[in-house]
């Protein structure tokens, strides 16, 4: 009778151990797996748009909220670490996402002292992506396609370019031609600098309406940096008219129409809300707002259809800031 009694208690205590050995192990190997997946069951493509990063946590917390994210690309919109150190602004990058992410940058008036060091860096990261396909210089114009998105990208603005004259105006071309026979599912431009009634500080005009106004003509989404903080507008019909055409989610990209967004704090400050929000801004986040560095995600299609995503401003409080369905109408 002992003897049964022992055999039964022990099997009951070998069962128990072995129940909570599984039980613990389960959320350490299983879970994270199964979130991965779940995560990215979206079908689309994911991009990460954010600028002005700066040097230490905050621009470190803006990486660790992309990786997060499980973004495809990447598209950094100029001012890097702000320490003329192209090194140590790759180094910043390879510490938190590794060396080998698909990493996309344009470059912004901060790079300027070290053009040449900043363009190396850049183009190194560009042969990292894999499926990446790209005409032009990255340190003028360059259109590049990635998945089912086009990218037209320029440094129009920078090294003492003036508004109007040839060299500004040539962005402007190199917009229409590689646009002009596109057959992506989305369309993105792409720049540093702003105009100043498309930014929410106190900057000036620094590029000109030509290049705002090519990118609305094709349906282009224009993303932008240099200001420190995120605003978004409306579809617009004309961008230096800031006629708006709808304030209704989803936005319907075609050729006419499109929306604006800067995305500037990416981790080296916040600023203040410098002039009165106009009728044709859908969302602004400024230290006004007590705004916390982040990002701005869109997720290009889905699974269900490759000309419907969706776009969500978020923080490094995870705190989603904006959010707004996109449709691709080309």
């Amino acid at each position: 009778m002992k003897r049964a009694f022992w055999i039964v208690l022990g099997t009951l205590i070998v069962i128990v151990i072995a129940f909570v050995a599984t039980y613990q192990a389960r959320p350490q190997v299983f879970a994270p797996h199964f979130f991965e997946a779940v995560d990215r069951l979206d079908g689309g493509t994911k991009v990460a748009f954010f600028g002005d990063q700066g040097y230490g946590e905050d621009a470190q917390a803006v990486l660790r909220l992309v990786k997060a994210e499980k973004v495809d690309l990447v598209l950094h919109l100029g001012d890097f670490e702000y320490l003329d150190r192209p090194d140590l602004w790759r180094e910043q990058i390879a510490g938190v996402l590794g060396d080998d992410v698909p990493y996309l940058a344009l470059l912004g008036n901060h790079e300027e002292a070290q053009w040449e060091g900043y363009k190396a860096e850049v183009n190194d990261l560009m042969g990292k992506i894999e499926g990446l396909e790209c005409e032009g210089d990255i340190a003028v114009d360059i259109s590049c396609h990635f998945k089912n998105i086009h990218f037209v990208l320029s440094t129009t603005g920078l090294l003492s370019e003036k508004i109007g004259d040839a060299r500004n105006l040539s962005h402007v071309k190199f917009v229409k031609d590689h646009f002009a026979s596109s057959t992506d599912d989305w369309r993105v431009c792409g720049w540093h600098k702003n105009q100043h009634k498309m930014q929410m500080g106190s900057k000036g005009d620094e590029v000109g309406w030509d290049i705002y106004e090519a990118c609305r003509e094709e349906g282009a989404m224009i993303a932008t940096g240099h200001e420190h903080s995120y605003s978004r507008t409306y579809l617009l019909s004309d961008m230096s008219e800031h006629t708006v055409a709808t304030t209704t989610s989803p936005f319907v990209f075609k050729e006419g129409v499109a929306m604006a967004f800067v995305s500037g704090i990416g981790g080296k400050s916040v600023r203040p809300q410098g002039q009165a929000t106009g009728a044709w801004w859908d969302s602004v986040y400024t230290s006004l707002n007590n705004a916390k560095p982040g990002a701005l995600f869109c997720t290009f299609g889905s699974t269900t259809d490759p000309k419907k995503g969706k776009c969500e401003f978020k923080n490094i409080a995870a705190e989603t800031i904006d959010s707004f369905e996109i449709v691709s109408g080309y």
